[in-house]
């Protein structure tokens, strides 16, 4: 039963567009500010200045994202999150290196 659960949400990060990954990334993490920072924000922020998933070209390990990160940001303790540096708290697994744009 778990092998097919894991198989199902592999499926679905295959189904995505790369945008739709950072979205629901994004949705994710802005979920767990909401519940465990209050008043903190999320975006990606490019290294030039663009916010935003809308150029989001490829996502290296889509993975990653559906089975790692997302999960760990629905179910993370608050008392783990830096309440001063929510996004200091984030998992390894919820990089935003695995996205790629087009400028």
């Amino acid at each position: 039963m778990v092998l097919v659960v894991a198989l199902g949400a592999s499926g679905l990060a295959a189904c995505r567009t790369p945008r739709t990954v950072c979205e629901d990334y994004v949705t994710a993490i802005r979920r767990m500010f909401d519940r465990c920072a209050p008043g903190w924000t999320f975006d990606i922020r490019w290294t030039d200045g663009v916010v935003g998933c809308e150029n989001v070209q490829s996502v290296s390990d889509p993975g990653i994202i559906y089975n790692q990160c997302i999960p760990w940001a629905d179910q993370v303790s608050c008392a783990d999150i830096n309440p001063t540096d929510p996004g200091s708290s984030l998992d390894p697994s919820c990089s935003a290196g695995v996205f790629r744009r087009t400028r």
